[in-house]
């Protein structure tokens, strides 16, 4: 069942969730959705990860970098095919 929600909200926020979900191709709602839900579900805390997990975690993170866009990331792929593919 689906009920109606009115949420006060700054401007430039919702202008940056509207750009996200037409990115992502969602709308609006499925974004509010998707958040309210995933405040429900249980993570399981680092400190319960194995040590080699915790590991491997820190191969994907370059310290001191912010991680890619994905934008860079597509970026970054489509130039790698373009060389292989010369």
């Amino acid at each position: 069942m689906f009920t109606k929600l009115t949420l006060r909200i700054e401007k430039n926020v919702i202008e940056d969730a509207k750009s996200w979900a037409d990115e992502n191709r969602v709308s609006l709602s499925q974004l509010v959705s998707m958040l309210f839900k995933s405040l429900g579900q249980k993570r399981k805390p680092v400190s319960d990860l194995t040590p080699w997990t915790k590991k491997l975690m820190g191969i994907a993170r370059a310290k001191g970098k912010k991680p890619p866009t994905d934008e860079e990331l597509k970026e970054s792929y489509v130039d790698y095919l373009e060389e292989k593919y010369k």
